[in-house]
């Protein structure tokens, strides 16, 4: 922290940890988190970190977002340093980590790329997953037309599937909006933390 770096993060050299259990899925969840969030941590696992007061103070934490935190706060692109350090074999008790967790892990990922991409626009994402809902509405209505102007039976299942369709759209992108007006007035985000979030782009890092 000296030497100017806003995050320092430990790596474990020569991790005294199982093969199948552990050593193989940190790999891989470093692996993506990194193709993810574009910060090219090497071991988000590792518990030795370091960062500066006035940045970890913004970033909200639940759930398992704490192996998120230097991806997280690397998102604002401070310098980062990466220090190897020496790793023990656990004498006593039994971790709690292991592959039970990788789903909370892979749904905290999700979160986090949301997050940064539509934290600043809202309406788009909410947009974005209404399209499918008001196509099958429309696939639905004009089915319904044919059928009329062919002179059969309009089938009532497929007319209210359509209506379900296009109400749904609609309540998503009343939620889009409601959460772009929300946004706007800042009564329940950190305008700080949300900068942060509008882009990814890795940080600059050293070992």
């Amino acid at each position: 922290m000296q030497e100017g770096y806003d995050i320092v993060v430990g790596w474990r050299h020569n991790r005294q940890d199982k093969l199948i259990s552990r050593k193989i899925p940190s790999r891989i969840a470093n692996w993506l988190i990194g193709k993810v969030t574009g910060v090219p941590i090497r071991d988000n696992g590792c518990s030795l970190k370091a960062f500066r007061g006035d940045l970890i103070k913004r970033i909200p934490l639940y759930s398992e977002m704490h192996r998120f935190i230097p991806a997280m706060a690397s998102i604002a692109g401070p310098r980062v340093a990466q220090v190897k350090v020496r790793h023990h074999a656990r004498r006593y008790g039994q971790s709690k980590y292991g592959l039970s967790r990788i789903y909370k892990v892979l749904l905290d990922l999700m979160v986090i790329k949301t997050v940064a991409t539509f934290a600043s626009r809202p309406l788009r994402w909410f947009a974005l997953l209404s399209v499918p809902l008001f196509l099958l509405s429309c696939a639905a209505f004009v089915h319904s037309l044919l059928a009329v102007l062919a002179g059969g039976d309009m089938s009532i299942s497929i007319a209210g599937s359509g209506i379900v369709f296009l109400a749904s759209a609609m309540v998503l992108l009343c939620s889009g909006a409601l959460a772009e007006l929300t946004y706007a007035r800042g009564d329940i985000r950190d305008r700080e933390f949300l900068r942060l979030t509008q882009t990814i782009r890795a940080p600059r890092c050293a070992e």
